[in-house]
């Protein structure tokens, strides 16, 4: 009977906490509905004005995707007022050496709409229709309109310079200033730049999310500048309304929010009422914590019911979001933009990565066979055998196997995902340890103990460090060091992989042909390898990742636009990614 009533009880907290999450998720939804109503309401204004404004353009029909029966259709009086707001010329402070595209003008006249109305945005333009341009002439028309500052840009470390200088290019009167440097730097310039905020002597501070969001003292600096506009370029940062950064970049307070965003936004109903509260908090206030609620009742409830709710909710927030996001496409703006091509090419794998692909799949498959046995032999069929995954001693063992020489533990970063080493295989051999043997790595390891830096070391500590090194980190080594400088690689050692021969030739076509190159890989180990094969192949490069310091970063991109002989520009996904402006 005591086992009954316990069981009964367990039922009862499962089927309890069960309803619980149910109603929290309704009153969620609830939540949702009232604010998306109330967004509605903002936005017929919006839209009415928007459709007054393709009534005097037909060019804004294909930008603006306006498309609501119930808008007024009548003239009204203030009809010609919504007309007066469309921008003719750009402001008058722009520079005269530049002008705005007539879809800029669009945009700067619907951001100025949007900061009239007490409203936020989202400009979404595709990357190349000029964001950066459009936000500083918004800006300077702010000034114009005589809204002072400041107001507060927030970007990525690798585009503050470019932000800086773009501000030069298009408004040469705007005083910006930016805040970052060391922890000493950021001290002594925040009584400056109070001073020059309260003497009206800053127009703009541009920042990076790193201070936004890092250290107290300089969150507590943003918020005390109190922005009249705040800008975030790559404004998907704020996706995810239960983020820590969310809410530093929320509590800075500002009467107008803008975010830019190259990236369309997702049908992802957290997505969604994340950027929407971010840009209309007034709207929102008090919805965020029915909301955090409503996304955790969520985990755990499977129910097509659910996502039924959450697909309907999605439908009318994306309708509803038309008249505060504006994104243009290329295709759509630029008719005489040259067309894009984009070609993928395929290229052989050399002996050696053939040979380390059989063996890590072999070692894989034996791996996930001997689990099998073991997990008959115990009795515990648990559904957990991974198949695919690997420890790093059975990837050393596979490569062991290929070359007869490395024992275990020989990889470098020996990861536990079997498609991770083999991507990592069709990139280079050289990010494995195969050419480096255990006897060659004991040898080093003594000799190398002749420089002052390991003259006190353990050799056993060397030789285990060493071990788990890859080809080109025990090459870069050896080059750093004269005692074991005569281990170094030869240069066919690098040129051993498919993708680089291929690459090897297109660079010698393009050549050639007057281009120039940019090259991205997601793995800085890779640009290292490209490095001594651009120098083998006599290519002048430059090249930028996230070791790059950013006050050096705007200087690269400057001589790679400005110096024709600068054949190649390595990049790091991450570095390069974004905010980027090469020619």
């Amino acid at each position: 009977m005591r086992e009954f009533f316990e069981s009964n009880r367990k039922w009862r907290k499962t089927l309890t906490n069960l309803m619980d999450r149910h109603a929290e998720m309704l009153v969620g939804y609830k939540q949702v509905d009232h604010v998306i109503d109330q967004c509605s309401q903002v936005g017929n204004e919006l839209m009415h004005i928007l459709n007054q404004w393709q009534k005097l353009d037909d060019e804004l029909v294909t930008q603006f995707k306006v498309e609501d029966e119930e808008l007024p259709t009548k003239q009204s009086a203030a009809d010609e007022a919504y007309a007066s707001l469309l921008l003719k010329e750009q402001p008058k402070d722009i520079t005269k050496k530049f002008t705005l595209k007539h879809y800029q003008l669009v945009g700067v006249s619907w951001l100025s709409l949007l900061q009239r109305r007490g409203l936020g945005g989202i400009l979404a333009d595709e990357m190349g229709l000029g964001k950066t341009a459009q936000v500083i002439s918004f800006l300077t028309h702010l000034r114009d309109r005589g809204v002072r500052g400041p107001h507060l840009i927030i970007v990525p470390s690798s585009t503050l310079e470019n932000w800086l200088r773009e501000f030069e290019v298009w408004s040469p009167t705007m005083r910006v200033q930016p805040y970052y440097g060391n922890q000493k730097e950021r001290i002594d310039s925040q009584y400056d730049l109070m001073r020059g905020i309260q003497r009206g002597r800053i127009d703009a501070i541009v920042t990076t999310y790193n201070l936004a969001t890092g250290a107290k003292a300089d969150r507590n600096f943003l918020r005390k500048i109190g922005p009249q506009t705040l800008i975030l370029d790559e404004g998907h940062m704020v996706k995810n309304m239960m983020s820590a950064r969310y809410g530093h970049l929320m509590a800075i307070e500002s009467p107008f929010r803008l975010l830019l965003t190259g990236t369309p936004i997702q049908n992802d109903l957290m997505e969604l009422l994340s950027l929407l509260s971010f840009i209309m908090p007034k709207i929102f206030e008090g919805s965020v914590a029915s909301f955090g609620k409503l996304f955790k009742a969520r985990v755990g409830v499977n129910s097509s019911d659910a996502n039924y709710l959450s697909e309907s909710r999605i439908v009318r927030a994306q309708r509803m979001m038309a008249p505060f996001v504006l994104r243009r496409r290329k295709r759509d703006v630029l008719k005489d933009l040259p067309k894009k091509y984009e070609k993928i090419i395929f290229c052989e794998p050399t002996t050696s990565q053939r040979e380390i692909s059989k063996k890590l799949i072999q070692a894989s498959k034996a791996q996930y066979l001997q689990e099998l046995r073991e997990q008959k032999a115990t009795g515990t069929t648990t559904g957990t055998t991974t198949g695919t995954t690997m420890t790093g001693a059975s990837i050393a063992t596979a490569i062991s196997a290929a070359t007869s020489t490395a024992a275990p533990g020989a990889v470098a970063s020996a990861g536990s995902n079997l498609l991770m080493q083999l991507r990592k295989v069709a990139d280079h051999p050289l990010l494995f340890r195969r050419l480096y043997t255990d006897a060659l790595i004991k040898r080093m390891a003594r000799e190398i103990m002749r420089e002052t830096q390991y003259i006190d070391a353990n050799i056993a500590y060397i030789q285990e460090d060493m071990s788990y090194m890859s080809d080109y980190e025990l090459h870069l080594l050896c080059m750093k060091f004269p005692s074991i400088r005569q281990h170094a690689l030869p240069s066919d050692a690098w040129m051993d992989a498919g993708k680089v021969q291929r690459l090897a030739s297109l660079l010698t076509e393009l050549k050639a042909g007057q281009h120039r190159v940019l090259i991205f890989s997601q793995f800085v180990m890779v640009l290292d390898i490209l490095e001594s094969v651009l120098r083998t192949e006599k290519h002048l490069f430059v090249r930028m990742d996230g070791s790059t310091p950013v006050v050096e970063r705007q200087s690269m991109i400057d001589r790679f636009n400005n110096e024709p002989d600068l054949f190649v520009f390595l990049l790091s996904t991450k570095a390069g990614g974004f905010g980027i402006n090469l020619t």
